[in-house]
């Protein structure tokens, strides 16, 4: 049987449909710097269980390495920052050989890494390394000698969430370099990068950080989002320097968020970054690893799974109900916006819609049925008082 999320607090809960579905009414400050560790931690066991459930419908050979590497993701971020030790290990677990992406969070520089592995898709049979995107869905790929960096900013400034009408369209990612693995290998590489990633993910700089002006001066703003540049350009050039620039394909992405203050409030209430860095992390990997439409499509049906989960868990929790119906309508236009896409897509890219609907359909209309017991539950019980 397929394991479900750590079980969450009522508040907890709510803090998490709050991250993951953005609904109408959200808190007016910010939590505190343990509670978004633990928020964090929680976001990961809902993806880990949604991927321990994709896995158990062998729906391909893909989701293990997904899970290994928001495993992998767990142990290197712990905390809220990078731990030197862990993203060591992980880099000679790359070096090795290994087809996860690792996957780091530089809170502090607001900026996110990607690593991995270099894949070149390849077609003639038979394939040096393959995974499985479906029943009877092969993909395979040959794996180069470069390691590839991905890097982009994780959280947009204020003013710019509040003055769009919509989500922001954000290409992920920021900037790429390619790197010899030969170079990677080099243990003082290793350990002078991981000691830079470490330090960068706890020390805010100034230099980069946001700026208002107050009384005609500029001056140090806490309460915004900081300049990626120290991860985004100065070490990407230094990355460079040692490899190539590189481009590959772009992740097009709406960016949801919003700025919630109250008065008195320290800092405002914003979406999770971390929350954006694994899901682009997630769907890069995925069109890695099976080709750019095969991973979009899987991607949506794991936010579907999610946010199903999530429901679950609301359901048994009593959870608000308006946060019940805001999350139900959610998955359900998810849902019905795969099902118009499947009906356009054409017969090969059908046919990963129809391996996922067979898979997923009874688990969602299962829920379905929860619901609607539970809501005339509700009724029954209402009616008696």
């Amino acid at each position: 049987m397929a394991s479900r999320p750590a079980q969450s607090t009522a508040t907890m809960l709510e803090s998490l449909v709050h991250h993951i579905a953005l609904p109408p009414q959200l808190p007016q400050q910010q939590e505190r710097m343990s509670t978004l560790s633990k928020i964090q931690d929680a976001l990961l066991d809902h993806l880990l269980a949604a991927t321990n459930i994709l896995k158990a419908l062998h729906l391909g050979t893909t989701w293990d390495c997904i899970h290994r590497s928001i495993q992998t993701s767990r142990i290197i971020n712990s905390g809220g920052s990078i731990n030197k030790t862990a993203l060591l290990a992980a880099f000679r677990e790359l070096e090795n050989g290994s087809d996860e992406a690792l996957i780091l969070h530089v809170p502090e520089q607001n900026a996110a890494i990607l690593i991995r592995r270099e894949y070149v898709f390849h077609h003639p049979s038979p394939p040096p390394t393959s995974h499985q995107c479906g029943p009877n869905i092969i993909v395979s790929f040959i794996k180069r000698d470069n390691v590839i960096f991905e890097a982009f900013e994780t959280s947009p400034l204020s003013d710019k969430v509040l003055a769009a009408k919509g989500p922001l369209e954000w290409d992920f990612p920021g900037c790429a370099v390619t790197l010899p693995l030969s170079t990677f290998s080099n243990p003082t590489f290793q350990n002078e990068l991981a000691a830079f990633l470490s330090q960068a993910s706890t020390e805010s700089i100034k230099r980069f950080a946001a700026r208002a002006n107050k009384a005609g001066v500029s001056v140090f703003e806490s309460r915004d989002t900081v300049n990626p540049e120290l991860i985004t350009s100065m070490l990407m050039t230094l990355l460079e320097a040692n490899g190539s620039r590189s481009f590959p394909s772009l992740l097009r992405k709406r960016v949801r968020d919003d700025v919630c203050w109250s008065e008195g409030a320290q800092k405002p209430w914003r979406r999770c970054p971390f929350w954006l860095v694994v899901r682009v992390a997630i769907q890069r990997h995925l069109s890695t690893l099976i080709g750019g439409e095969a991973g979009r499509i899987q991607y949506k049906f794991l936010m579907c799974q999610v946010l199903a989960d999530l429901l679950e868990e609301g359901s048994r929790k009593h959870l608000d109900i308006e946060l019940l119906s805001f999350l139900n309508s959610k998955l359900c236009r998810r849902i019905a916006k795969l099902e118009v896409d499947k009906q356009r897509a054409h017969t090969k890219i059908q046919a990963v819609y129809e391996s996922m609907f067979s898979a997923l359909q009874p688990f969602f209309e299962k829920l379905a049925k929860q619901r609607l017991h539970g809501q005339a539950s509700k009724k029954t019980t209402s009616d008696r008082y």
